[in-house]
């Protein structure tokens, strides 16, 4: 009850401050305010839910494409997604891949998703920071500028608190204002990049992403993402849906052709595409072979057996997958028209 007078209060406040027209900079601090007086303190349960279990709620719920373009981006889709990375879920993931990553490879993955892309002191945004890794890693190496911006509203201050104090000055990390607005000003960024983040957002749901990053970035800007894509607009194969149900996971298939032609909707220009298959299903193979060891006792000691078993497995299905031909790893390299 105490949760529920809280979120009133604070919706009143925002409100009453949209009619008195205050100054921006009042509005971002009432904004937060808002957010951690509605952010979830304990960390939720995991559920079972495939991608196309998702797919099915939604249109269950008889939503018009009317209604979607400003309900669905606050409710549906975006509060399971938020719900399927707890604080405890993301520490599993860093005891695998490595101190305040959520995604395969490392450093070495990092390196090789930008190579070939000017870096030294650019202004960047990534899409989908999780905890700062990334961001912490770029900014240190190349003295970048880099803005990040999550779905999930705990990771900024997060984030924020890992930061190490000599490029405090160099990174800020975002929620959004609310999705998919990037709470950042039109044409500041000459490079945006995302790492395995996208194939969260269902492919309906895309071109407005895309349109809020061309916003920000400046012409002629470098868009860098990679990604996991299918053969089949509709459908990932067993070995991800089997994936998406054990870890809850909201995966939504999109093709090679479609990702890309929804990014030219958005006014970007296609530089190349390149199979990145074979360095991902190494990824995966050593993280499963690095959980054998050593490493994987440590995994127990903190999250128990169970999740050791569910982590190791979803792993081989990802390596699996990529092996039999039903994922698919892309780099996207695009420019701002």
């Amino acid at each position: 009850m105490l949760f529920y007078k809280k979120y009133l209060r604070c919706l009143l406040v925002l409100i009453l401050m949209s009619f008195a027209q205050i100054g921006y900079a009042s509005q971002y601090l009432m904004r937060q305010t808002f957010y951690y007086c509605t952010c979830r303190i304990s960390v939720p349960s995991k559920r079972f839910c495939s991608s196309q279990s998702v797919m099915n709620s939604l249109s269950n719920k008889h939503l018009s494409q009317k209604d979607s373009k400003l309900n669905n981006w606050t409710s549906d889709y975006t509060l399971k997604v938020k719900e399927e990375y707890p604080l405890q879920y993301c520490q599993m993931l860093e005891s695998a891949y490595g101190s305040g990553m959520l995604s395969e490879g490392g450093t070495k993955a990092i390196d090789a998703m930008l190579d070939g892309v000017s870096l030294a002191q650019r202004k960047a945004l990534e899409i989908g920071f999780g905890l700062g890794a990334v961001a912490f890693y770029l900014a240190s190496k190349y003295q970048m500028q880099i803005d990040g911006v999550e779905l999930v509203e705990w990771m900024p201050e997060y984030a924020k608190n890992k930061t190490p104090p000599e490029i405090a000055h160099l990174v800020n990390f975002h929620t959004y204002d609310p999705y998919p607005k990037i709470p950042i000003f039109d044409k500041s960024c000459d490079l945006v990049f995302s790492k395995g983040v996208l194939v969260h957002v269902p492919a309906d749901k895309k071109q407005a992403v895309f349109d809020e990053i061309a916003r920000v970035m400046k012409f002629a800007g470098d868009l860098v993402i990679d990604d996991w894509l299918s053969e089949h607009e509709d459908r990932f194969g067993a070995k991800i849906e089997e994936l998406c149900r054990s870890e809850d996971l909201s995966l939504f298939p999109e093709t090679e052709e479609s990702y890309t032609k929804t990014l030219q909707k958005s006014g970007f220009s296609i530089v190349s595409i390149d199979n990145r298959n074979d360095e991902y299903r190494q990824y995966n193979l050593d993280i499963v072979n690095k959980l054998k060891g050593e490493e994987g006792v440590e995994f127990v000691a903190k999250f128990g057996q169970g999740n050791l078993d569910e982590i190791m497995k979803g792993h081989q299905n990802i390596a699996d997958a990529i092996n039999q031909g039903e994922l698919l790893i892309r780099r996207i390299r695009a420019k701002k028209l």
